[in-house]
């Protein structure tokens, strides 16, 4: 029953969208450059494919059948590249992730019952802070050193409820984290009020301003359900009071100066209907916001001061949403409480949006995170990573990355750094990413593989493959004209494998230079024997020269004394 609800569902909002449908999306034909490989026999040999952001990777053998080289099923467990092996062919491997926890902390006095409503992670700072719901502030230094990654947590706590002097200490909330980067503090923002503490705070230090200051402009609500920062502007979600939108003063000569602003109120005057608003978030000049039982609303705040509603796409019972460019993803529930996730594109250009896919699972939605080419879906019984593209419905290994990556309950999944090394730009980028269960924090390595051929042969040979390559763009430095675009590429490359060492060119070569080298040596050593022979002939002939020299010199000596 809940399918044909999810069912029902997906037809309503494609018929609401049908104007994408009708849209003309086009492919282009790109011919890349023909290029050489040349390779040692029975030795791996890595080639990164010009489109390193290739989607799809097919692999022809102009010798053989017309049929692709098949590619090895891929995984967020598939060993490493470097473990992989091939016999006797190049394999075409698309664009794709591999994910490897690396640290497991356990936090103090944490129980299955400890809930944090947020998770902050400040790399540049080397900080991390939680919330629990209780308000209190918890801080966790997190560092990356040779013998690897350490987690050290502060013995200092701090209760926000202290500082706002609340009457029940037993009071449950909601906080949440907005930390501006041009700002050297965050801003915590509660249902009381809001309170700044400092980035590179160190709660067990008495040398630095530490104490988390109360900020008395943030509006008190009955409830703060998401808040979301970019640039100066801080938007948060109060339910049926609306959004409320800030912005943060910042003087160039006091970089310390922590002051808000507010500025105004999206209420239901705006929306032009009652509301709940429970999500929230600020991309460029618009304003997207999400109702628990109207769906989606997307503003224009260019002018911040008269937000404009340009867009509105109904869906019931929503939970959450994230955004990233032009995609949503929006977790919603059916009457039976089963969860379901949309992904949605829209093109802002005409207000028109386009129902891509609905993921359904046994799924409680906790977190998610989107970055350039994969989104994160934490749960608590699955925890799921999609790639996400207009284009993705060709993308033959996407099922191949929905994979339940940790067993425990996660609540919070953020990115915390993103790896500098110089000499794995092309082939790999690497990403920390840092997770938050309910009585732990973990640390993960995520390391993005850009499109690749893994070629190795036995023997010397030579080959003439074909690649054909399916990719949202033709040149990767430029942004598409359209979002209903995809480039399929064609490049043929040329295969030179070098045999055993008895059978190459290069053994040909090494033969020639040492009868060169043996001629030359016979020559020196004749030419040093004839000259050894001549100098010891004349050491001879001296001797002896010498030898008739005294003989002859004795001879008048014994006339003379004769006489």
């Amino acid at each position: 029953m809940s399918y044909q609800v999810i069912f029902l569902i997906l037809i309503k909002l494609s018929v609401q969208s049908t104007r994408v449908r009708t849209k003309e999306s086009y492919t282009m034909n790109h011919e890349i450059e023909e290029d050489t490989i040349r390779m040692a026999h029975k030795k791996q040999t890595v080639y990164v494919l010009n489109l390193t952001n290739a989607y799809d990777v097919d692999v022809f053998d102009e010798s053989e059948s017309d049929d692709p080289i098949q590619t090895p099923i891929l995984s967020l467990d598939t060993k490493d590249v470097e473990s992989l092996e091939v016999k006797n062919q190049c394999v075409g491997f698309p664009k794709h992730p591999q994910l490897k926890e690396i640290l497991q902390y356990k936090i103090k006095d944490a129980t299955e019952d400890s809930y944090y409503t947020d998770m902050v992670t400040l790399s540049e700072y080397s900080n991390l802070f939680l919330m629990t719901q209780e308000l209190q502030l918890i801080q966790v230094k997190l560092r990356c050193s040779d013998s690897g990654w350490i987690a050290q947590e502060s013995q200092s706590v701090f209760d926000l409820k202290k500082q706002l002097k609340l009457p029940n200490s037993t009071i449950i909330a909601n906080a949440q984290f907005s930390c501006p980067k041009k700002h050297l503090s965050c801003l915590i923002i509660t249902p009381f009020g809001g309170f700044w503490v400092s980035k590179f705070s160190d709660f067990d230090s008495n040398d630095l301003p530490i104490e988390p200051h109360p900020e008395y402009r943030i509006l008190q609500r009955k409830v703060v359900h998401k808040v979301s920062t970019f640039g100066e502007y801080l938007a948060v979600a109060v339910g049926d009071d609306g959004v409320d939108l800030y912005t943060y003063e910042q003087e160039p000569q006091d970089i310390y100066k922590r002051s808000i602003l507010h500025l105004l109120t999206i209420s239901k005057q705006q929306f032009n209907v009652t509301i709940n608003i429970i999500g929230v978030k600020i991309v460029d000049d618009r304003l997207f916001c999400l109702d628990d039982t109207q769906g989606l609303y997307i503003f224009n705040i260019s002018n911040i001061q008269k937000p404009v509603l340009i867009m509105d796409i109904h869906i019931p019972r929503t939970v959450a949403f994230e955004v990233y460019e032009n995609t949503i993803l929006v977790v919603a529930q059916t009457p039976s409480n089963i969860e379901y996730i949309l992904e949605i594109f829209i093109d802002l250009r005409d207000h028109s949006y386009f129902v891509n896919r609905v993921y359904v699972d046994d799924f409680t939605y906790r977190d998610m995170q989107i970055n350039p080419n994969y989104a994160f879906l934490i749960g608590e019984e699955a925890h799921l990573i999609i790639k996400h593209s207009i284009f993705n419905g060709f993308v033959k290994y996407n099922k191949e990355l929905v994979k339940t990556f940790f067993e425990n309950q996660l609540v919070r999944f953020e990115l915390y750094s993103k790896s500098s090394e110089p000499a794995e730009l092309r082939f790999k980028e690497t990403f920390y990413y840092v997770g938050l269960s309910r009585q732990a924090i973990h640390v993960w390595k995520f390391m993005d593989y850009h499109a690749f051929l893994l070629c190795s042969f036995d023997e010397k040979s030579e080959h003439e493959i074909i690649v054909k390559l399916n990719s949202t763009s033709c040149d990767q430095n430029n942004q598409r004209d359209s979002l209903y675009q995809q480039c399929q590429a064609e490049q043929k490359i040329n295969i030179l494998v070098s045999g055993p060492l008895f059978y190459s060119d290069t053994f040909t070569v090494l033969v020639f230079i040492l009868i060169f080298l043996g001629i030359v040596l016979c020559i020196i050593c004749i030419c040093v024997c004839v000259r050894w022979r001549r100098l010891l002939r004349e050491l001879e002939d001296n001797r002896y020269q010498l030898k008739e020299m005294k003989r002859y010199g004795q001879l008048p000596e014994q006339e003379q004394n004769q006489i």
